[in-house]
């Protein structure tokens, strides 16, 4: 290999480096390389390699060099403003008068331009926000009654000690709770003709059912479909069947402070079962229970447009959706990872 030639992997080359690649590669063929093998080592088309070596035949080095890219220059150099940008985005939009937090490009381009005396178009507020590393996402729910210092407690000492706990005394870690299925289904998208809305056929009958389920780190799902409303003798049927599959070790089983979770009844079951020990959550804090996402999942993916006609034939799918989520321990474990809970 000639030495000012240096291998490179099969990609586009950067515009900035073309001229001083094409140099070398017209150095290269001149010290004898050949066509097909400067193509390789650069990672491009001989036929390219070709039409360098031409274009220096009729016009010497300066046949080389490239030219101005054509095009309208840019208005606005977006990497002047990206910091002040940021700082905008990261600043509720109730700051600058709009009615909630959230920011769409409409308000993010007033905002600019009051701000920043910049008038942005849509694609260029967008490449922008793209370069900064934004992008459009849907935010989560958080409650106002939440308790942010019970919130931190939980997250820095409760659940590490917890964890530290398990692992000594090798008991099983589980996370559970419940969520209804209704009879009219979650409705996905579909292709259709431009005017003509698709119908999809699903019963007028209203009703839902119950479901209840435990997911442990290590990817374990338990479930039951009851027939019953939530309650505590449910949880505690629920409690029984899980100490009956998981023999001999320590439970500890994390739920939130629902009624069925504190209750009279439900204290007196833990006071009497030494293999279980109930740990709540703190208040108004869904987002800290990956259990959560199995209903996401089981709503929006395996369940999306059930079509049950009644809530027997509701039960019988949700159970098969059930023992496929339950089959695949990689899914429920990444539960864990979405949470940071791993």
């Amino acid at each position: 290999m000639i030495p000012f030639l240096i291998m490179r992997k099969s990609c586009p080359i950067p515009r900035k480096n073309l001229d001083a690649t094409r140099i070398r590669a017209v150095r290269a063929r001149k010290a004898g390389m050949r066509t097909c093998d400067i193509a390789m080592t650069l990672g491009i088309s001989p036929i390219t390699v070709s039409r360098w070596i031409g274009k220096y035949k009729r016009s010497g080095a300066r046949g080389l060099l490239g030219t101005k890219p054509s095009g309208r220059p840019k208005k606005v150099d977006c990497n002047k403003f990206a910091p002040k940008l940021l700082k905008i985005v990261e600043s509720p939009a109730t700051k600058f008068g709009f009615t909630n937090e959230l920011w769409n490009s409409s308000r993010l381009r007033l905002a600019c331009k009051q701000k920043l005396g910049v008038e942005f178009s849509k694609t260029t507020l967008w490449r922008a926000l793209r370069n900064i590393g934004l992008s459009y996402q849907i935010p989560e729910r958080r409650a106002f009654e939440a308790d942010p210092k019970e919130r931190e407690a939980w997250i820095k000492k409760t659940w590490p000690k917890l964890q530290k706990k398990a692992k000594q005394e090798r008991a099983v870690i589980l996370f559970e709770d419940e969520s209804t299925l209704s009879l009219i289904p979650t409705l996905g998208k579909t292709w259709s003709k431009i005017g003509h809305t698709p119908i999809v056929t699903v019963t007028g009958k209203k009703g839902n059912i119950l479901v209840m389920s435990a997911i442990s780190p290590s990817g374990r799902l338990f479930f039951k479909i009851p027939k019953n409303n939530v309650n505590s003798s449910e949880f505690i049927r629920f409690l029984e069947q899980i100490l009956k599959d998981i023999k001999r070790k320590k439970i500890y089983m994390i739920a939130d402070r629902g009624p069925a979770h504190t209750s009279k009844l439900t204290k007196a079951f833990f006071d009497q079962e030494s293999r279980m020990e109930l740990v709540l959550l703190p208040s108004y804090s869904p987002d800290l229970n990956p259990d959560e996402l199995v209903w996401g999942r089981l709503k929006n993916i395996e369940m999306k447009t059930h079509n049950s006609k009644s809530k027997d034939d509701l039960r019988v799918k949700t159970f098969r959706s059930m023992k496929s989520i339950q089959g695949k321990r990689s899914l429920v474990k990444s539960f864990f990872e979405k949470q940071k809970l791993t």
